[in-house]
């Protein structure tokens, strides 16, 4: 298993999300929370032998404790959210574990930006920056609600509870350049390809630049964080 720095990490989902450094930047900081849960597992398995295209409202077509590792980054999407987690520690042998990378509504609702920029920039703001998401995020637990539907299920105890970002960074994040995305790919694919790389050099170049000291020096504290790797073991 290759453990890459941050800067690493960075360079890499900047290539990708060269037009939402902001995607870049929180990508950077979930892969070093997980590559040491995930990465250790992805490599003792053979990606990917069945796909399956699943509605995560109902319940999944395993069978019980058929998966030695389960993981998910979405669950917080589904409706009925502590139905999901129960139906994901099902699916799970008994020992093994279930990662979960979420977000906690408590710690997230104080980084949206009508909580800390409509004061400045107006109420407008705000809904344009949140394009709706806010809405999709229906089974959003609070920490509260996290802790207590895990207690209930009997079945399954936390193991760890790891930080991945908040403060500034869930601050660039609600924010970011996601109002614009959208002419921003327009404008690039209209490009020819040898200026599109050109362009995209240079972009990148930039924001490492701005990017590369903070990237190397942020720290999350408990406290203030709103995204964190859940680790569950089954009993």
């Amino acid at each position: 298993m290759i453990i890459k720095t941050r800067i690493e990490y960075f360079k890499e989902f900047l290539n990708y999300f060269w037009l939402r450094p902001e995607n870049a930047l929180m990508q950077t900081l979930r892969a070093e929370k997980l590559n040491k849960i995930y990465l250790k597992k992805s490599n003792q398995l053979d990606f990917f032998k069945q796909l399956v295209h699943h509605d995560n409202n109902k319940k999944m077509p395993f069978t019980d404790g058929e998966y030695d590792f389960t993981f998910t980054n979405s669950a917080y999407w589904v409706k009925n959210f502590a139905t999901h987690i129960n139906d994901l520690i099902r699916v799970t042998k008994p020992g093994k574990i279930i990662v979960l990378e979420m977000k906690l509504r408590d710690e997230l609702v104080k980084y949206r930006a009508e909580n800390f920029a409509n004061k400045i920039m107006g109420n407008t703001f705000s809904k344009v920056t949140d394009a709706g998401r806010w809405a999709t995020w229906r089974g959003l637990p609070t920490r509260k609600q996290l802790m207590k539907i895990i207690k209930a299920n009997q079945k399954c105890e936390i193991e760890d509870m790891q930080p991945i970002y908040g403060g500034m960074v869930a601050k660039l994040y609600d924010i970011g350049f996601r109002p614009l995305s959208k002419p921003l790919t327009i404008m690039a694919n209209s490009l020819t390809i040898n200026h599109r790389k050109q362009v995209k050099t240079e972009w990148c170049e930039i924001i490492m630049e701005l990017f590369s000291e903070f990237i190397e020096q942020y720290k999350v504290k408990d406290k203030e964080a709103m995204d964190y790797v859940v680790t569950l073991k089954k009993i």
